[in-house]
């Protein structure tokens, strides 16, 4: 919607001596059912990859500090046990 705006609007602007920066469209009010329903899916589903993809990069992130704590007592471990065998 904004691209459209964008697109129509720069004609205009340019006609003025303007050149349009960004456009933001705030506040709008949908009275189609179907058009509510299919715009509140899409948010819902965008959530839930993003979500998802928080989670993902936080389990990530805790497999590598875990594998980096497991690698130093295991070096730790060794040069132990080769001090007092």
């Amino acid at each position: 919607m904004s691209q459209t705006v964008r697109t129509e609007v720069s004609l205009k602007s340019q006609e003025w001596g303007y050149k349009l920066g960004s456009v933001y469209i705030r506040k709008v009010h949908f009275r189609d059912k179907g058009m509510i329903s299919q715009i509140e899916e899409k948010v819902v589903n965008r959530l839930r990859q993003v979500t998802s993809a928080i989670k993902q990069d936080g389990a990530n992130q805790v497999n590598i500090i875990a594998s980096k704590a497991e690698k130093e007592a295991a070096t730790e471990f060794a040069r132990a046990a080769a001090v007092h065998p």
